[in-house]
């Protein structure tokens, strides 16, 4: 009888076979062990032991899907620690004669096999293999964290106790449904680890620290659990930097360096990273000098995991300080092993499994006290022990520990006594590293009931060696991304209190209010969680000053809104579209608290980016009906009425590049573009200004959208392998602008004279550290005009009030105000700067700032504010004549109306001594030309022209390029001279003439030609014979059929050999396949013919084998591809364009046409045809030992098999080749062999009988008489 206990478990495990029998778990065999007879998954320790523990983990690995055939060292220290465990258990586990076995599960690895390995321990007690039924308490393992929770969902299904020798993350430490109530660890959750980490930032006294994590329940888990920590100690953690754990590309890691970089007074960075991201990381700090920065590297236990890793970069790693759930100076476990074996044990976790193992004996020796006491060995009562009751055992036992501790079970399942290690990577002192190098010492410990203890010395390291002082790290003036105290405005100005960069304003109220949306920042790192904003601009930040200038310059003139003031709301974009309009819908909603009322919104001054530009845009200010005039390149696809800008348009930029171009003699050029708005249009409106200007572009290449390093390294080696091609120009983003430089310095290139736009000049910082990459580029920027009035009004402008004022000031002069550096002082000190500045007596900006700390947008965005209140201004006149209010409601109702648009583009007024009016809704086209020079280390912006009044002016003398390659005439060495613009659309040629020439266009003809002529002789031999046996049994309409198609396959050769235009491209499309489904079908018919008359009987009439039924199912073969061809061509029109990268027209040279299909759709539309020859090969194979018929089977089966290999590899030359002169080639070499190889295999036998006396051929095979010839001189019909 089985109890109801029994009976319930009994039915849970009949559910978990049956899930496993719907989803079998593939067996993997191990090699080279000793395999449990009944499961090739079980290493058994003590088979005959009254009690049997399981163990789940990763002993062996595999190598492949199939086989369990690497040994693990590591792992094999845990099994075997467990083995000698078992058996020499300590004195204080009192279980007098029981034995104790171990049942090993390999997972090898694959977490698909951790549910099968559960599942075996589970119904193992029914295993008929075995001859005893011992007792199954429960399971240790598995090794790794994240296979925890696939082993407890299936042994929690009947109860059984998991024992894991792991930390569970932060995560699932609780007993949750993702940690399910069976499982018991030995070692304390990460959540400690966190603490720790937060503790010793807060020991180091730090204000602000980076996290960087590894994306899963570790990384992320413990990365917010430290957030969190640290934010109830006051202290600040930025946004975590998330990355894959599989991650390998260089430029990921240099990017996160990147990010560190732009924040060089944060020393502390916090890792939650997986090994791989670890030593990524400090590879990338090594790669890219980062040991500059002298950061200070706090990790969790991963970098810890092989020490060892660390010796091969010692200057990034030097200084690094990791925590672990061990003591490594507690030798108490491994001592106890090398009592009882020889065998090497360093890897610290056999000391959680020891653990593990005396947890179970103690929770064992205490059932059997309580009900064998007094019996030795197992009674009946210990038998019948269920899992629960196991269970309770383990929750309630307690014990001294390998490590002479006192250990027991926590409500979670956890250590309730356990201390952490904390190890720094330092110079090597203690002998450890032989005296020389580095090596991890232990400063310290963590307990629970003590904290943090230090007990050695923690040490620094800057670049050059040891430093005294420890590194501060705060959220200084290239950090804002933490809480800041603003102090409020001077002189009534409104507070401008902010939670993070994306909700910062700063509002002067006014009787009107211009909304002002600036790009003042870079966006967030894309592993951001969430939207950030990245490093201030400096240039950019600048322009909220020139902001405050036209303000004040339009509230002084008394001629304009007299008696009203305007004021000004501005916000940071930080040059990302959601937060642009999540902001300025704020403003207009009115729903920002923290700003003080102002008046009705005029108009919309910004973006001046392109893609926060359309977005505004067309979300907002174009169906509000409110004016919008931007300051900066808005592409050309706004469609808004209502959008204005003041800068000049892209398309006149371009045409000065152009013009920069034909002037300095370059003809040939590449071209590198983004892949957004800003970078397509430019690439369009280059080429086609360069087809008027007879520029030729050599290599067109598109920046894809978040490239990683190899996609740059791609683009610059490309760009390289064009020996003749020097000159580039860029439509591309700064960020671009400068992962292109580095990938050229990387690779040691300094070819390449760049020639770019404003986005080259948007941030001071840009080219640092690669100047030799910039030298020589010359940029095509916006002129900014005459900024001596606005100097004036900056050297009057109080120090004290900007910074009180404007949250964005401080960090953007850090590099120009030198006010600081006299006192020592960190930067982030606000108030320190103020009196710093103060002391040094410096009143005003003006006298700091010089013209080339301007951005190129400074000039525009006061027009863009001045377009607005001249144009808002001039409609007040128009509508409040007659009114006794300045501000009639005549006037206010107009902003969202038709009306105020129409005056500002008709508006015109003077800007420092220039006149501004719109043209086509743009600003003038006004332009400088500027050249990058290197002068000793520092690179400068020298201004060698300039573009006024469609006249472009050079100083050729002051130009500097890069190389001497690009000093000279540049044209296109394999095409032409100079290239010729055409501005009609070129159409294809519809002529008959050779496209593609060479040696083996000459051998394809030769061969054609030649295989015609014999098709033509074998056809009319055929036909003159009919009556033949050989013809006969060949079936004459099929061999006719058969010598068509491969008759169209020699003819489709001309195709590919002419000019594509639209009829030859049409041919190719239905041709090809066609004649190869002509030839296939044929054969087809002629496999089923074979096969069905080798089986029959000698004179028995054979249905489906006359004529006429041959010829039909022929047709029915062939008529699928008729279809298929048709489909083609109704649904995509046959055309034909000129091959990438010959996109302008040459003088006494045309272009390579190619066809509009891809060479992947092709192949495609060849499917059917693919499914012919698999059909005619298999369906020969049966035909193939009867020597019957002239060898017809065989021959069959041979022919189709070479053509399937000949098939398969043009088809994959042909689909992989880009370039067509390979691609047309492969196609024509082999379909031309295809079809010869046919003709010779189904024709040339047969002809070389025709003639022959006719017992010749019957005795063809003397040892069988029949040969079916005879059995086909008078084929009947049945049909």
């Amino acid at each position: 009888m089985i109890d109801q206990k029994k009976s319930g478990m009994f039915t849970k495990l009949y559910y978990l076979l049956l899930l496993t029998a719907l989803n079998p778990v593939k067996n993997i065999a191990i090699v080279e062990a000793q395999p449990d007879p009944c499961n090739t998954l079980v290493e058994t320790y003590g088979i005959d032991a009254d009690v049997v523990l399981g163990f789940i983990g990763s002993k062996r690995l595999s190598s492949s899907n199939d086989l369990c055939d690497l040994s693990d060292v590591r792992s094999d220290q845990l099994y075997e620690a467990a083995r000698i465990m078992v058996d020499h258990l300590p004195s204080s586990v009192r279980l007098p004669n029981i034995t104790i076995g171990i049942e090993f599960y390999y997972d090898c690895g694959p977490s698909s096999l951790v549910t099968s390995a559960s599942l075996q321990y589970a119904v193992s007690s029914q295993d008929q293999c075995r001859m005893s039924d011992p007792l199954k308490p429960g399971v240790i393992g598995p090794v790794m964290d994240s296979l925890v929770p696939l082993a407890s969902s299936v042994l929690s299904a009947v109860n059984i106790p998991l024992v894991s020798p792991t930390a569970a993350t932060v995560t699932s430490h609780k007993r949750t449904e993702s940690a399910p109530e069976n499982v018991f660890r030995t070692l304390p959750s990460t959540s400690h680890q966190a603490q720790v980490l937060v503790d010793l930032v807060e020991y180091f006294g730090w204000s602000y620290f980076t996290l960087i994590a590894t994306r899963g329940k570790y990384g992320v888990g413990g990365a917010n659990e430290t957030r969190r920590l640290a934010e109830e100690k006051g202290i600040c953690a930025s946004q975590t930097i998330l990355m894959n754990d599989l991650e390998n590309s260089r430029g990921t890691y240099d990017d996160v360096v990147t990010d560190l970089l732009g924040n060089p007074e944060a020393k502390g960075v916090v890792l939650w990273c997986s090994t791989n991201n670890i030593i990524g990381l400090l590879e990338a700090i090594e790669r890219n000098n980062g040991e500059a920065l002298n950061l200070i590297l706090l990790t969790s236990e991963s970098a810890l995991s092989n020490v060892t890793l660390l010796d091969s970069y010692p200057k990034a790693a030097r200084g690094l300080i990791g925590v672990r759930p061990f003591d490594s100076t507690n030798t108490a476990a491994f001592d106890y092993l090398r009592q009882y074996s020889t065998a090497t044990f360093d890897n610290l976790y056999v000391i959680p499994v020891l653990d593990a193992v005396l947890a179970y004996s103690h929770a064992l020796a205490d059932i059997h006290q309580e009900r064998c006491s007094g019996t030795a060995g197992m009674c009946t009562a210990m038998t019948e022990l269920s899992s629960q009751e196991m269970f309770n055992a383990l929750e309630k036992t307690t014990f001294t520990g390998i490590r002479g501790e006192e250990f027991a079970f926590d409500g979670n399942g956890e250590p309730t006594r356990f201390t952490l290690e904390i190890l720094q990577y330092q110079n090597d002192t203690s002998g450890t590293a032989g005296g020389q190098g580095y090596s991890t010492q232990q400063i310290g410990v963590w307990k629970p009931t003590s904290g943090l203890v230090l007990l050695g010395t923690f040490e620094h390291y800057s670049q050059n060696g040891l430093v005294d002082v420890t590194p501060s790290s705060i959220c200084g003036n290239l950090c804002s991304i933490c809480d800041q105290s603003i102090p409020p405005r001077q002189e009534g100005g409104g507070n401008m209190p902010y939670k993070n960069r994306g909700d910062r304003y700063i509002r002067v109220p006014g009787d009107l209010d211009i909304p002002s949306i600036l790009s003042l920042s870079d966006p967030g790192y894309f592993g951001h969680d969430g939207l950030l904003c990245g490093k201030i601009r400096e240039k950019e930040v600048l322009n909220t000053l020139a902001l405050s200038y036209a303000m004040d310059k339009v509230n002084a003139d008394p001629d304009v809104f007299p008696g009203i003031k305007l004021g000004v709301t501005i916000m940071d974009s930080c040059s990302q579209a959601v937060i642009a309009t999540r902001q300025l819908a704020g403003v207009l909603g009115q729903t920002v608290a923290s700003l003080e009322s102002t008046g009705p919104t005029v108009g919309i001054l910004g973006p001046g980016t392109d893609e926060v530009a359309k977005q505004v845009v067309d979300e907002i200010t174009a169906p509000s009906g409110l004016t919008t005039v931007s300051y900066g390149n808005a592409p050309s696809a706004i469609q808004s009425s209502n959008f204005f800008q003041t800068s000049p348009s892209l398309d006149a930029q371009v045409r000065v590049i152009a013009r920069l171009l034909a002037d300095l003699d370059w003809y040939y050029t590449g071209i590198v573009y983004s892949s957004s708005t800003y970078g397509k249009t430019g690439y369009d409106a280059f080429i086609t200004v360069a087809k008027e200007y007879g520029i030729c572009i050599g290599l067109a290449k598109e920046i894809p959208a978040n490239a990683m390093q190899p996609d740059y390294d791609v683009i610059i080696t490309d760009l390289f392998k064009s020996q003749d091609l020097n000159i580039i120009v860029t439509f591309v983003s700064e960020y671009e602008a400068r992962r292109l430089l580095i990938t050229e310095h990387l690779f040691g290139f300094d070819r390449f004279s760049w020639v770019g736009t404003e986005t080259w000049t948007a941030d001071a910082e840009l080219f640092e550290g690669f100047e030799n990459s910039a030298h020589g580029s010359l940029i095509v920027a916006p002129a900014i005009g005459d900024l001596t009035e606005l100097q004036a009004y900056l050297s009057a402008m109080p120090v004290q009030d900007v910074l009180a004022s404007n949250p964005w000031i401080t960090p953007a002069l850090r590099n120009i105000f030198p006010c600081d550096n006299t006192t020592g002082q960190q930067h982030g000190d606000y108030d320190q700067l103020n009196m710093d500045c103060v002391d040094l007596g410096l009143s005003g900006l003006g006298t700091l700032i010089t013209l080339g700390e301007y951005s190129s947008d400074i000039g525009h965005i006061i027009n863009a504010f001045y377009a607005l209140a001249y144009g808002a201004d001039r409609l007040r006149q128009l509508k409040c004549v007659n009114e006794s209010q300045p501000l009639c409601m005549e006037f206010l109702e107009t902003f969202l109306s038709q009306e105020l648009y129409e005056i500002v583009a008709n508006v015109n007024f003077d800007t420092n001594g220039q006149e501004f009016s719109f043209s086509n809704k743009t600003g003038p086209s006004e332009f400088t030309v500027q050249n990058f020079q290197q002068v000793d280390s520092n690179l400068q912006l020298m201004e060698i022209g300039s573009w006024m009044k469609a006249n472009l002016t050079l100083d050729l003398d002051l130009i500097v390029l890069a190389s001497t390659a690009a000093a000279g005439p540049q044209r296109d060495p394999l095409r032409c001279d100079l290239c010729f613009g055409n501005d009609e659309e070129e159409e294809p040629p519809e002529i008959l003439d050779w496209e593609l020439e060479g040696i083996w266009v000459t051998i394809i003809l030769a061969i054609s030609a030649v295989c015609l002529f014999l098709i033509f002789c074998t056809v009319c031999a055929f036909v003159y014979n009919y009556n033949h046996p050989v013809v006969t049994s060949a079936s004459l309409t099929l061999s006719l059929w058969l010598l068509l198609g491969l008759a169209m396959m020699y003819c489709m050769n001309l195709a590919y050999l002419l000019h594509a235009n639209t009829t030859i491209c049409a041919i190719r499309r239905v041709g090809t396949a066609l004649s190869y489904a002509v030839t296939y079908a044929a054969m087809s018919v002629k496999s089923i013919r074979v096969n069905r008359l080798v089986r029959g009987k000698p004179g028995d009439s054979m249905s489906f084998t006359s004529y006429w039924s041959e010829t039909i199912l022929f047709c029915v073969f062939v008529s699928a591809q008729f279809f298929i061809a048709g489909a083609w061509l109704l649904l995509q029109r046959p055309n034909a364009n000129t091959i990438p990268g010959a996109l302008i027209e040459c003088e006494g040279q045309e272009n390579l046409w190619t066809c509009d299909y891809t060479h992947l759709e092709f192949i495609i539309s060849l499917t059917y045809v693919y499914a012919l020859v698999l059909f005619t090969f298999f369906s020969s194979i049966g035909a193939v030992k009867f020597p019957y018929y002239l060898n017809e089977g065989k021959f069959l089966f041979l022919g189709s098999l070479a053509n399937m290999a000949i098939l398969i590899s043009w088809a994959c030359v042909y689909t992989l080749a880009a370039d067509v002169t390979i691609a047309i080639p492969a196609l024509c070499i082999g379909t031309t062999a295809d079809a010869t190889i046919v003709l010779a295999a189904m024709f040339l036998p047969k002809c070389g009988y025709i003639g022959k006396p006719l017992m010749t051929i019957l005795n063809f095979q003397p040892e069988n008489p029949k040969t079916g010839l005879e059995n086909n001189m008078d084929e009947t019909t049945d049909f």
